[in-house]
């Protein structure tokens, strides 16, 4: 996995959990996330570590017990972390434009709806 690709899926689940309720994009995220190969295999998961703005985010999230059965484990659990925070971070990023679009469109319709009122 490349940075490109890894940046790539990062915003297509993004996008992705832009389509779920708000209400439920957490859990929807939380699941996704868990079963995603970026984080099942360990070759990917070390690569998601490489590539991630939040390698630390097992700890940020203070989600590190210290208990790992294997070096294996521990790049698995801090990948599902660190690719989630990735994740995350891009769909407030996504959330913020929708916002803005919305509030774009409104000013525009008021605009109109002045245009109108001036007009007659």
């Amino acid at each position: 996995m490349t940075e490109q690709e890894y940046w790539q899926e990062v915003r297509d689940m993004a996008k992705a959990a832009l389509d779920e309720p708000r209400d439920e994009r957490h859990d929807w995220l939380w699941e996704s996330v868990d079963g995603h190969e970026f984080v099942i295999y360990t070759h990917k998961a070390r690569l998601v570590l490489l590539h991630s703005k939040n390698e630390d985010a097992i700890f940020d999230e203070g989600m590190w017990d210290g208990q790992a059965s294997s070096m294996l484990d521990v790049y698995t659990k801090a990948a599902f972390f660190a690719f989630l925070a990735d994740i995350r971070e891009e769909l407030s990023s996504l959330e913020d434009e929708e916002e803005d679009e919305v509030e774009d469109e409104e000013d525009e319709v008021e605009d109109e709806e002045d245009e109108v009122e001036d007009e007659e």
